[in-house]
């Protein structure tokens, strides 16, 4: 997301898109680990809970709406935090309760 938001500064367009395709590759991506690692679980609550963050990730990577609100590092410092606490915290719940 920093290389996207960097390239969208400097007004280089076609990499800005590469970079936003990456972007959403990598949340893609995350969303499939998470089922994955989740997929097993001898808890079925966490196992729903690991596809409940999986889709929202997965959401996330298909929602160019969500890419066209970060256009510059504040943005991204100020909006990233909290995005990845939503897409976590149905899996999250579980490790804290687990502590």
């Amino acid at each position: 997301m920093g290389k996207l938001v960097s390239l969208r500064e400097a007004k280089q367009t076609a990499d800005a898109e590469k970079a936003e395709t990456d972007a959403a590759g990598k949340l893609k991506a995350a969303g499939a680990k998470i089922r994955q690692d989740t997929a097993t679980a001898r808890d079925p609550e966490f196992q729903a809970a690991g596809e409940t963050s999986a889709a929202k990730f997965e959401q996330s990577a298909t929602d160019r709406k969500y890419f066209d609100r970060v256009k510059t590092l504040t943005d991204l410092n100020n909006t990233l935090q909290p995005q990845m606490a939503q897409w976590l915290t149905p899996v999250s719940s579980f490790c804290q309760s687990a502590s």
